[in-house]
């Protein structure tokens, strides 16, 4: 699944997905009636030049505390970001990055748009929230003019959390898309099972499986979905072997169910580590492509 929505709601969630017959993809609904939207933020092919370096996860924006500008974004209101030159982003050479961005209780159900700063603001949204909670989503985002992206806040106010994932640039790892198919469900299997308690955290081998190659893998995108936590929580995957950073890829509320595109760093014997903050929750990850050796 790449959508998880009650009745009622609108929720969001950036999917890569491969192409099918005359460049299809198929979308599907499991119950009632529903709209959908979509908006176009890259494609890969034969004849790209870019290329993307995985990071460890690092906070790279919190209007909160810092870093980056400070301040609730108010209704209406936009705010340029520099992206370049922090948690492990070059300076220079950097044509898009991709960060998981979480809108933190606003005033008033609103949507977020990201987009290259100095450019006109698109017709398109990157988070859609409402008032008093906290939602997070994958934003893969050009670089725009002096290394900054642009958020628009298009009613009440909010605070606006990003942390960095990675970088698109003329050198780093090639894109390889799969058939989307699930690699760790703690409620049943494949993969760790059990609920993740607070303060736990949990290795899941990511290569090997799902289409992955068992060796070459840099880093590797996945649908993560919270199921039913036992109370308000956030979930963190960073590569194994590492500390765990500032950062996170999951907010949820009790019993609820969340997803969002992870792409994250493999780390050490092929596997990604998730933690869990708060009560106890189920996990499930499809795997949706990975990044491999570095190109020419």
């Amino acid at each position: 699944s790449n959508l998880n929505v009650p009745i009622g709601d609108v929720r969001p969630n950036l999917v890569i997905v491969k192409l099918g017959l005359n460049g299809q993809i198929n979308v599907f609904n499991n119950a009632g009636n529903v709209d959908f939207a979509a908006d176009i933020a890259g494609w890969y092919g034969e004849t790209g030049t870019e290329r993307f370096t995985s990071l460890s996860p690092a906070r790279v924006w919190d209007t909160r505390s810092g870093p980056g500008p400070v301040g609730r974004i108010e209704a209406g209101g936009s705010r340029n970001v520099p992206v370049t030159g922090l948690g492990g982003v070059p300076a220079t050479g950097v044509t898009a990055v991709v960060l998981n961005v979480a809108a933190v209780l606003p005033s008033a159900k609103t949507f977020i748009t990201a987009w290259p700063a100095g450019e006109s603001r698109p017709l398109a949204a990157n988070l859609n929230i409402p008032a008093g909670d906290v939602r997070a989503n994958l934003v893969v985002v050009k670089v725009g003019a002096n290394g900054e992206i642009s958020f628009f806040n298009n009613s009440g106010d909010t605070d606006l959390v990003a942390d960095v994932a990675g970088y698109f640039g003329a050198t780093g790892a090639t894109f390889n898309i799969v058939s989307p198919s699930r690699i760790w469900d703690t409620r049943s299997g494949p993969g760790p099972t059990g609920r993740i308690a607070a303060g736990a955290s949990k290795n899941v081998t990511v290569t090997g499986i799902g289409g992955v190659p068992a060796t070459g893998v840099t880093a590797v995108v996945v649908n993560l979905a919270g199921i039913r936590p036992s109370a308000r929580t956030f979930v963190t995957a960073w590569p194994a072997g590492e500390t765990r950073p500032l950062a996170a890829n999951l907010n949820i509320p009790a019993n609820d169910v969340r997803p969002n595109l992870v792409v994250v760093k493999v780390g050490a014997n092929g596997q990604v580590s998730f933690f869990n903050n708060a009560g106890d929750i189920d996990l499930v990850a499809d795997i949706a492509g990975w990044y491999g050796a570095a190109g020419p």
